[in-house]
């Protein structure tokens, strides 16, 4: 089971991303900004092996935190 810190949760939550599985596919939901409607990103063949579903979903979380946390540190926020 994977776990998550404090800090991780806080950086998912602020952005709102969302993700889930269809069939073999990674769906990924992100907001779009004011006034648009939200950016959906479609992995196909994500999950061609159920056996492998944690471990694509930890490769996951761990490259969307590192481009979050690229981000903030990119436009002058520190992270805690």
């Amino acid at each position: 089971m994977t776990t998550t810190s404090d800090s991780d949760n806080e950086l998912l939550q602020e952005e709102n991303i969302k993700y889930w599985r269809e069939g073999a596919h990674l769906v990924i939901e992100r907001p779009g900004g004011p006034g648009s409607d939200v950016e959906v990103e479609v992995r196909k063949n994500v999950f061609t092996d159920c056996g492998k579903f944690e471990e694509a979903a930890r490769h996951f979380k761990k490259s969307i935190l590192e481009r979050l946390k690229g981000k903030r540190h990119h436009n002058g926020h520190s992270s805690k």
